[in-house]
């Protein structure tokens, strides 16, 4: 056997991996399922998401394999990480790199292995690798597939890198400790990301179309859900990084006026008007008509967010915005009577660890930095936020800050 050696850059690399904190959750239900459709339509039982840490390799996904990590000297994807493409074992028996391998000749008895490596800002972080336990080889068309599928991986995992950094860049900007120059730069380097996240799925079908004209046994039809899964992930991602831009073009700085409750409900369900009736979900408000003193930006993005998240997990549902005045707090509240939350994801929500995001009643998906940015600008304007929510009945989330 042949332990696979460390990249020449192993320090950056291993420094990327630790500041995607989303590698330590469960995997989002759109990578699991690319693995699961990888599988099938490239006929192995096994398909992982595997990170090559510094002493092991973790499967951030993994389908038809229950062990979560192996050592790092044993891993196939340790070797894979050093191309810039395909890495084929075609029988692991015959190849001296592996003939003696405890992953070859011990459980999960590999023989073949096909690894994708996959990198995240500039640094390869590990691969998207098919597993059989036969020797064999992949057609011409699987291993383009393979190809297809594994940048489409690559490009989620981007996306959310991008997520986080995008975060960490409204924390240091609503610090205050940019100067104006820096800001601008850092301006374009996120200008530069979101053109290339609004690109990465465009790319992928794109691809996909390709290889359905060149063989006519590729069904679009087979990969229409992820490709939609795709798009409304990336239009999320985009429309909650356009507003936060427009915020920071708008204000700059903290700037209070007065913001006539009624008139923002109602510019609000005129603009989320469409949504609602495509999930066939109502929209209704209610509480005194009062003008408070905020800034306005900062709250319609904190409401739009949320009705948003309420109509994506609700169908045939009333939504309910409602509020009142108590010992000098505004109380708002957004009732839906949505899929709700089992106590983990309420506690992920409250506690907001990294930008993960569920699938909605139609399978549309996200990155979560919705709600983090909702987070971080009710924080800035002096509210609170809580949930409640129960599995199966809805969700309740209360906003409370002092009109003073």
């Amino acid at each position: 056997m042949i332990s696979p050696l460390n990249l020449p850059n192993e320090e950056e690399r291993l420094k990327v991996i630790d500041s995607l904190e989303f590698l330590n959750q469960r995997a989002d239900q759109q990578l699991q399922e690319i693995a699961e459709l990888t599988a099938r339509f490239c006929e192995v039982p096994i398909v992982l998401l595997s990170v090559v840490r510094e002493n092991d390799q973790v499967f951030h996904v993994s389908y038809g394999l229950d062990t979560p990590s192996t050592s790092r000297e044993v891993s196939f994807c340790g070797h894979a990480i050093h191309g810039d493409d395909l890495f084929l074992i075609q029988d692991a028996h015959s190849d001296i790199r592996f003939a003696d391998n405890p992953l070859v000749t011990g459980d999960p008895n590999i023989r073949f292995y096909a690894g994708y490596p996959l990198e995240v800002s500039g640094q390869k972080i590990g691969t998207f690798c098919l597993i059989d336990r036969n020797a064999r080889s992949l057609t011409p068309l699987q291993e383009e597939f393979h190809r297809v599928m594994s940048r489409q991986v690559e490009n989620l995992i981007n996306q959310k890198a991008s997520g986080e950094y995008y975060l960490q860049l409204i924390d240091r900007y609503a610090a205050g400790l940019e100067e104006m120059e820096d800001s601008f730069s850092k301006m374009r380097e996120v200008l530069s990301a979101i053109s290339h996240d609004a690109i990465a799925p465009v790319r992928t079908i794109r691809t996909l179309f390709q290889m359905s004209k060149e063989d006519d046994s590729v069904r679009i039809e087979d990969f229409v859900q992820d490709i939609h899964q795709s798009l409304e992930a990336s239009e999320s991602l985009l429309k909650n990084l356009i507003q936060w831009g427009l915020e920071l073009v708008n204000q700059p700085v903290n700037t209070n006026s007065q913001v006539p409750i009624h008139q923002l409900m109602g510019e609000l369900q005129e603009e989320l008007g469409q949504d609602m009736k495509r999930k066939n979900n109502s929209l209704s408000w209610q509480g005194p008509d009062l003008a408070i003193s905020t800034e306005p930006n900062k709250l319609r993005f904190i409401l739009r967010n949320l009705l948003r998240n309420s109509n994506k997990f609700s169908r045939n549902s009333q939504i309910l915005l409602s509020w009142e005045l108590i010992n000098g707090e505004l109380n708002l509240q957004v009732t839906d009577q949505g899929t709700g939350m089992d106590e983990e994801q309420l506690q992920r929500i409250r506690l907001l660890h990294g930008t993960d995001s569920k699938s909605g009643t139609d399978g549309e998906s996200g990155f979560g930095l919705g709600l983090a940015l909702v987070h971080r600008f009710a924080r800035n304007i002096g509210a609170r936020l809580d949930f409640e929510s129960e599995k199966g009945v809805g969700t309740v989330c209360n906003i409370s800050f002092p009109l003073n």
